[in-house]
Parts: structure tokens; sequence; C-alpha cells
């Protein structure tokens, strides 16, 4: 299967009573809370959800009733859900930028955000959310104490970093706030510049970007040219993709390649050719995909992490019944799993192993990613029928 992403989104109860063990959820307006909390010097918790989120649903049937995130957030919090399309959650939505959900807000007495989450956990959710409390406790860690750093300029670029990390994980904007902090930067050799350019840069024209392409040999010599040419294979294909899925035309993406193309850049027959994969996904051109994947991975397999490689050999599986192609979508899969075995790569092993009639090896596989999606909660419902099929197809 293709790795699915946690979806964004959130629903929750409407009050645990006081004879629960899990969270106590009030029912009052926000000022009234914001007044109790300045008074306690207890901050607010606010689980921000709509009525049509589901993974909302799983917290509140899942995370909120729990004996241990019950004991720690009642101690520590005074704690809430609000929808944030209906009465006062509109407002609040707006002012404090919530765009996806779940988003966890922490607030002080004063209603100032001290620390902000998004999403669910696919591991020990339990764990997880007390940690994200002990986090919102925590003034080294909270997302207040790098925003504060950020605005006042003194934050270093490893804590930039993780401040980008923390805006991503609640689903705040990070292109304006990357060029805002890489004005700042003076020392465009130094090491602080040297991770902003691994980590974080996307713009080709800006200007830390651009010294180093001036000064590639230079960089290259300081650090390894491998290292330089990864970082401009990197911000290279993101503005190819990126134009593929933000204008969705033929006419600005092949402009877009033509200027790539002109660059003379390292690695450009690399970043054009796997941009095209893409373009032909989006396109629905199936017939040439699969043929452009199989040359694609025959040439750049090893440079490829787990999830693209599995990403590949699905989409192989997905659009042709070709006995040939199908092998070599199992290579891919099971290179995949030599790089990090996961629930989702061990399920299309399974699935590609059935397809090509190899059903021990398919039972194999399909249990062994049950056993890997139970360890993290996730739905392993379709690989259950692999493994039921070739079971079957084992009795014949």
């Amino acid at each position: 299967m293709k790795k699915m992403l946690i979806i964004l989104c959130i629903a929750v109860a409407t009050s645990v009573s006081a004879q629960h063990q899990g969270i106590q959820l009030r029912t009052n307006p926000l000022p009234v809370l914001l007044k109790e909390s300045k008074k306690k010097n207890m901050p607010v918790m606010i689980d921000c959800q709509t009525s049509w989120c589901k993974p909302c649903r799983w917290v509140e049937a899942n995370v909120f009733p729990n004996d241990t995130v019950g004991a720690f957030f009642n101690e520590h919090f005074i704690s809430t859900s609000i929808d944030m399309e209906k009465g006062e959650g509109i407002a609040i939505a707006k002012k404090y930028d919530v765009h996806c959900y779940p988003t966890f807000l922490f607030l002080d007495g004063n209603g100032k955000v001290i620390h902000r989450f998004a999403g669910v956990w696919q591991t020990d959710q339990i764990k997880e959310f007390v940690d994200l409390g002990r986090t919102a406790l925590d003034a080294t860690k909270r997302y207040a104490t790098f925003d504060s750093l950020f605005t006042t300029r003194t934050i270093s670029a490893s804590q930039f970093i993780h401040y980008l990390d923390l805006r991503n994980k609640t689903c705040l904007q990070t292109e304006n706030v990357m060029a805002d902090y890489e004005t700042t930067m003076t020392d465009l050799d130094g090491p602080d510049a040297w991770l902003f350019l691994q980590k974080v840069t996307e713009n080709p024209h800006s200007r830390l970007f651009q010294y180093m392409l001036a000064h590639q040999e230079t960089f290259g010599t300081k650090h390894t040219p491998d290292s330089v040419d990864m970082i401009i294979q990197r911000v290279y294909f993101n503005l190819l993709n990126n134009s593929i899925y933000n204008n969705g035309d033929s006419a600005s993406y092949f402009a877009m390649r033509d200027s790539i193309q002109r660059l003379n850049i390292p690695a450009t027959e690399k970043i054009l050719q796997k941009a095209h994969l893409n373009w032909y996904m989006l396109t629905s051109q199936w017939d040439m995909l699969v043929p452009a994947v199989l040359a694609y991975m025959e040439r750049y397999k090893a440079s490829e992490d787990a999830e693209s490689a599995n990403n590949y050999a699905w989409t192989i599986y997905e659009h042709s019944t070709d006995r040939r192609h199908l092998e070599s979508a199992l290579i891919w899969a099971q290179y995949s799993i030599s790089q990090s075995p996961e629930y989702y790569n061990t399920d299309s092993y399974a699935v590609i192993l059935y397809t090509l009639g190899r059903y021990q090896e398919s039972r194999t596989w399909a249990n062994i990613s049950i056993q890997l999606s139970k360890e993290l909660g996730i739905d392993y419902s379709e690989t259950e029928k692999v493994l039921r099929n070739a079971e079957q197809k084992l009795q014949e």
C-alpha cells in the first residue's frame, strides 16, 4: 500500500463527569475558563474540533477517557473541547490561526498561546498525549519560547529549525518566517548557514542559496561535493514539483522544466525524470507512467528512500498486469523493506507476492504486516484479506 498520512481533523466529547477518570472537559465559555486559569495559574487546554472530523472521534473514544491522561491533565490543565465552526469557536479559530484538526491549543490566563500541536499519533497515543502536556508546561520546549526567540531575533539556526517543525506540526505557514530569518543571517559561510541550507532552504532565488551556488566549489571543499549537490537537487526538484501540484497546467510545468534544463545544475536529468513521474500521475497518463517508473528505478533506485521506493512499487502494481513489471515492483518493495520494514511496505510486498502466485511467501509477509499494524494501532483489514486469500490458495 502507499504510506498514508495521518489526516488532521477532530470532534470531541461533551463533558466527562467527575466520577470518570478521563479528562474532565469543561463546557464554560472560554473567557470564564481564562479567568479561572489566571486565578489558579493553570493553563487552559482547548481541543479544537469540528463535527465532521473522524480522528476527533477516535481521540474522544480512545485517549480522553484514559486514566493516565485524565490524571495528568486534570491536575495540570483546565480542559475544554470547542467546535471551531460553531459559536465562539469561529472567532477562536480565526484568532489563533487554527486551520487543521485536531489542534490542541494551550493558553495562559491572558489568552496567550504557550503551546500548540495538530494531529494524532501513530504509535503510543496515550504516552504521546501526556508528553504533549508535559511539553506545554516546559518553558524550554514549548512553542511560545521559540516564537519569542524568533520575534526578538535571538534564535539560533538549530532553534529556528525546531521552531519551523513546531509550526509545521500545527499547520502554520512557514514560508514567510523562513525568508524573514534568512535576512538576519550575516555569516553565509558559517555553521548556521550550512545547517539552514541542509534542513530548511527551499527558495532557489534566496540570498543564501544563490551565495552557495556562486561558491559551490568552496562549499564542496569545506563540506563535500555530494552534500552540496543534494541540496541543489532537493531545492530544484521541489520547485518543479510545486509547479505541478500548485498550477496543474502543462504550460507552467513545461516552462519550469525548460528553465531548470537551461540552468545545467547537478543531476538535472534525475530531477526532471523524477518530477515527470508525478506529472504522469497527476494527468492520469498511466500508459506512460509505468515505463517511466521502470526506467527511473532502474537507474536511480539506490538513491531512493524506503517510502518512495515502496510508492513506485505500488504504483506499478496498481497500473500494470505485466508479470515483468510486477517482478520489478517486487524488487523495489523488497528494497524498501531492506531500508526500513514498516506496515505499508510489508503489505505491498505481500500483495505483489500474491499477485505473482507466490502464496506461501505472501502469507508470511501478510502476517508480518498485520503484526506491525497491530503495534501501531493501524487498520489492517485489507492485509487480512490478502492473508485469507493466500491461505485459501494454499489449501486448494
